[in-house]
């Protein structure tokens, strides 16, 4: 923020694709990792409220860059019914407590879907082309 006040780049924009890609990631490894172990102390909200198959496809979009976008904004339908849910369930402390792992998932689920794709995603929107003028 301080560079955006005194005129300068951002450190985000300077490292966008970079950020990017490692929330990409990192939604990829927490889901497949939910999908495949999904008992024990590795159960969660992640692989309790959706049909594993769907959660380790929506991990294998994220990891191979495919749609990625679209698989964050269906991640974050999917949080936006599972945390309020919970915390009506267990009230909010309680709620709030089981869900802390989301919550940090649904945050890096919102940054990938309101600032696009990283460039090593496959599948983007293509970006529209300058007109040149002859």
């Amino acid at each position: 923020m301080d560079n955006a006040i005194r005129g300068g780049a951002s450190w985000f924009s300077e490292r966008r694709d970079a950020v990017l890609v490692v929330v990409r990631l990192s939604l990829a490894f927490t889901l497949l990792a939910s999908a495949l172990f999904t008992g024990g102390v590795m159960a969660s909200h992640l692989n309790e409220t959706l049909p594993m198959f769907v959660v380790f496809a929506l991990g294998l979009l994220f990891a191979a860059g495919v749609a990625p976008r679209f698989a964050a904004a269906a991640f974050v339908l999917w949080m936006g019914v599972v945390i309020p849910l919970e915390i009506v369930g267990e009230g909010l402390l309680g709620g709030l407590d089981s869900i802390k792992r989301e919550i940090g998932l649904l945050a890096g689920a919102i940054v990938y879907t309101l600032t696009g794709s990283d460039r090593f995603a496959i599948f983007r929107p293509l970006e529209p082309r300058s007109k040149s003028r002859d």
